[in-house]
């Protein structure tokens, strides 16, 4: 089938939502789960937490938020669309430059998670009576 200009990017965008939204649940990032946590860290820290948690929901599970991240890669995705028309190599290329930008977002994302998660739990266990 002959690539049409553009129609990747959407797709990609919709898996990496779709991504965001999955690693978001693994790390207890979502708003369900937000208020468990909310009871658990008390009202003083709830303001804090949720500044964190919407930033890193409006980076990471909004499609405006991807499309950004996805524009600080812009050169690699031209690079990706222009590299397609190129005979025999090109589709070669380009695949391998989709993979390393969903790979480069997609390690960004659970590294941003975990230290947000690892956030959240050092305040559960220093407002806790552990010894």
């Amino acid at each position: 089938m002959n690539p049409v200009p553009g129609t990747d990017i959407a797709v990609d965008i919709g898996i990496l939502v779709k991504l965001g939204q999955q690693i978001a649940e693994i790390y207890g990032l979502t708003s369900n789960q937000f208020e468990y946590v909310k009871r658990l860290l008390g009202p003083r820290a709830v303001p804090v937490l949720l500044a964190k948690i919407a930033q890193f929901a409006t980076k990471y599970l909004a499609r405006e938020g991807v499309m950004t991240l996805l524009k600080q890669i812009a050169k690699r995705a031209t690079a990706k669309e222009v590299s397609k028309w190129i005979p025999f190599v090109g589709p070669l290329i380009a695949a391998g430059i989709g993979w390393y930008t969903t790979f480069m977002f997609g390690d960004q994302l659970v590294g941003e998670a975990e230290a947000l998660a690892r956030e959240i739990l050092n305040g559960i266990v220093a407002g806790s009576d552990l010894p």
